[in-house]
């Protein structure tokens, strides 16, 4: 095996457009009631913007469909087939679809490939460029939930 061969210029990560960079921001509040799981973000996400969340433990994984609107979205109740989540730690992922299914609206703010987003919520991938991926741990204990900024955490590492 040798070196990777260096990505095309069609490829390779661009530099936001002049004036037009957005880094990705978020923060996450929770709601636990009846063993059920509820997540509210606050993000300077734009409106329309298509959000997928998953919320991943031991043996479980569930994903609700949102849209960003005037800073904000939720999620649908998460539980286990109707019964209360289980004690233990998830994590929960909030992406959004690549650049080519973004509405137009969307698209224009991302840029093309969603160059002009960045920040530590924002991923590069050669095929589809820069994509959001947002990643909370979740520690239920009995009626709480606590919330880690699994991005935030990393920082503070480096």
């Amino acid at each position: 095996m040798g070196d990777l061969l260096p990505l095309s210029e069609e490829l390779a990560p661009k530099d936001p457009e002049e004036g037009r960079a957005l880094k990705i921001k978020a923060s996450l509040d929770d709601e636990l009631y009846g063993g059920r799981l509820m997540f509210r973000v606050s993000s300077n996400i734009p409106n329309g913007t298509p959000i997928l969340l998953t919320l991943k433990g031991i043996n479980y994984q569930a994903q609700c469909k949102a849209f960003s609107e005037n800073g904000t979205f939720e999620s649908e109740w998460f539980s286990d087939h109707g019964n209360d989540l289980k004690a233990g730690f998830y994590t929960l992922q909030i992406s959004c679809p690549v650049y080519n299914v973004l509405p137009d609206e969307v698209k224009d703010v991302f840029g093309e490939r969603n160059r002009n987003i960045y920040g530590p919520g924002v991923k590069f991938d050669p095929i589809s460029g820069n994509y959001i991926c947002i990643a909370y741990g979740i520690v239920i204990h009995f009626n709480t939930a606590e919330i880690i900024d699994l991005q935030q955490s990393i920082s503070d590492l480096l």
